[in-house]
């Protein structure tokens, strides 16, 4: 029954009384159960008013709607013996709390709620199970890329694959696995007016949760471990376990010079080593130019035993490595990855589903008092280790046969100036195994002084030319293939 019909009854109540209503207190969608483990916030404001006298009789439809716990129940005989409280019900019938025969009937009463509302929960729970078992809809909103089929009595029944919105997911799967961030993927989709099932912007976090989701594979989860669910998948099974394992790879997420997702992450993080020292990487600082200007520059730092050599300016050597990338893409024959690679990563994903189940199971038997807690420690380390090691193994599966995904070579140069810091580096790593930045030409300036006669255009053109000679001269690209 709704909130106002229950205040009009209510109100007529009161007014049969001749009562006076001083307050209103609701806890709608909250159930009063013993099931309900969410917090009532008027029904313990209501107590706290009435101990403290603001008035002296509680008014409500039922006693069951007033609460169905006996620890409540008390809370509320507590009332009537202190500060004698009477409490009267629109359709149940009122007793005096005051008196023990009326207590005694307040307790079964609540007793007997109690046990009807733990029945319910029972066979809804039970319901839930055999649908979840029988591979069912839960009943609520569809997963994304899939939509409702509805009877004749208005009905949900199933779950069918909606074409056009199954069509972004295998999209953005192509691009994760392509080694495009989430964050990449909702920032394009929101400029070309793409919105959630509920009609909301994409954020990372949404297009992450579309795609880590068992039920676009055709799966639902039930105790535990996946059962074949009435719907068709999306993906095959061996597809998605290669994005969860892209997903849950801890370098997506965080890493030096970077924020979640690749936002601000420079895209030749981890591919520049200094061409003096040979195999010390090179960390991107950032300095002030003479004109007030902030710029990016790759240094071989003194800190991690470099010779403080190999400075160069970033943003010009990232056009330089993009015009030799893109160059090299029209000649380069980019293999296939091996035949066996996704068979092995699903019996990898599977051992890490097993192990994540093991440790629910760990936590339970020391709950249960079946194992010590010394004993469960030592479970637990054994598990989250072998998980963490199983979780590495196919992040590397998977980032081994990115060069599979990897779109043509005109449509990366297309698709360059609008894609993230993460996705071109991506592009990058799976040919570019290194580059080594050599040292400066000794006695070459690093910017040539501009003569009399130039003009502006000339100059920067005089200087760009100069710059192109030097990268040339400094920079090693090897490649993988």
């Amino acid at each position: 029954m709704g909130v106002e019909r229950q205040r009009e009854d209510l109100a007529k109540l009161a007014e049969g009384l001749g009562l006076r209503v001083v307050s209103w207190f609701e806890d709608n969608d909250i159930s009063a159960s013993t099931r309900s483990r969410k917090c009532r916030e008027d029904f313990e404001e209501m107590l706290r008013a009435a101990a403290r006298g603001e008035f002296s009789t509680v008014l409500a439809y039922t006693s069951s709607r007033l609460t169905r716990r006996p620890r409540e129940n008390e809370d509320l005989i507590g009332l009537a013996e202190r500060y004698g409280v009477r409490f009267r019900y629109v359709s149940s019938p009122s007793f005096d709390l005051n008196t023990a025969d009326g207590r005694n009937v307040a307790r079964i009463l609540a007793s007997n709620d109690a046990a009807e509302s733990e029945r319910v929960a029972e066979r809804v729970s039970r319901a839930a199970a055999q649908r979840a078992a029988a591979g069912m809809t839960h009943g609520g909103r569809p997963a994304f890329g899939y939509r409702t089929v509805v009877n004749d009595a208005g009905q949900v029944t199933a779950w069918e694959i909606d074409p056009e919105r199954a069509g972004w997911v295998r999209e953005a799967v192509r691009r994760v696995l392509a080694g495009e961030s989430a964050y990449g993927i909702a920032l394009e989709w929101n400029r070309q007016g793409r919105r959630t099932a509920t009609g909301k912007i994409w954020t990372p976090r949404a297009v992450r949760r579309i795609l880590t989701t068992p039920s676009i594979t055709g799966l639902r989860e039930h105790e535990g471990h996946f059962v074949s669910a009435r719907w068709g998948g999306i993906l095959e099974r061996e597809v998605w376990d290669r994005v969860q394992a892209l997903l849950i790879v801890p370098s997506r997420r965080s890493g030096p010079r970077s924020v979640p997702d690749g936002r601000g992450k420079y895209m030749l993080s981890g591919l520049l080593y200094c061409g003096a020292c040979r195999n010390i990487k090179l960390t991107v600082s950032r300095r002030i130019k003479r004109d007030g200007t902030r710029c990016a520059i790759t240094v071989c730092s003194p800190a991690s035993g470099g010779c403080a050599r190999g400075s160069i300016d970033l943003p010009l050597l990232e056009e330089w490595v993009f015009a030799a990338f893109a160059a090299a893409l029209e000649t380069m024959q980019v293999p296939a990855p091996p035949q066996d690679d996704t068979s092995q990563a699903a019996e990898v994903s599977r051992a890490i589903e097993a192990d994540t189940r093991m440790l629910s199971r760990v936590q339970d038997d020391y709950y249960d008092g079946t194992i010590t807690e010394e004993e469960r420690q030592r479970q637990v380390r054994r598990l989250r280790t072998r998980i963490e090691d199983n979780q590495t193994t196919l992040a590397g599966l998977v980032t081994a046969t990115h060069r599979a995904y990897i779109p043509a070579p005109q449509e990366i140069v297309r698709q360059w100036p609008d894609k993230d810091p993460k996705w071109r580096h991506a592009m990058l790593s799976a040919l570019i195994e290194k580059i080594y930045i050599g040292p400066h030409p000794a006695g070459v300036p690093h910017h040539l002084a501009r003569r009399k006669t130039e003009t502006d255009q000339e100059y920067r053109d005089r200087n760009t030319a100069h710059s192109a000679r030097m990268l040339a001269e400094r920079v090693d690209i090897r490649w993988k293939i």
